[in-house]
C-alpha cells in the first residue's frame, strides 16, 4: 500500500490531503483542514472505495493522516 499526495491540485491539496493506492489503483483519499493547529486538525473526508471496505485501509489511511498532521 502507498500514500501519495495529491499533487494534481495543486499546493493546498498536497499539502492537505493523500491518496491511497493498493499498487497502481487509486482506492480512497482523505483531506483535512489544519487551520485550527494546534488545537484541532479537522477531517474532511475519509473515503475507500466499496471493493476495498471492511478490510482496515480506512484505519490506516487515518493512521498515515495522523502522522502527517502532526
Amino acid at each position: 500500500m502507498v500514500f501519495k499526495a495529491i499533487a494534481a491540485f495543486g499546493v493546498c491539496a498536497e499539502q492537505y490531503g493523500l491518496v491511497t493506492c493498493v499498487g497502481q489503483e487509486p482506492i480512497g483519499f482523505v483531506t483535512w483542514d489544519p487551520r485550527k493547529k494546534p488545537e484541532s486538525v479537522e477531517i474532511g473526508h475519509n473515503g475507500i472505495r466499496r471493493a476495498y471496505q471492511r478490510k482496515g485501509y480506512g484505519h490506516l489511511q487515518l493512521q498515515e493522516n495522523i502522522c502527517i498532521m502532526k
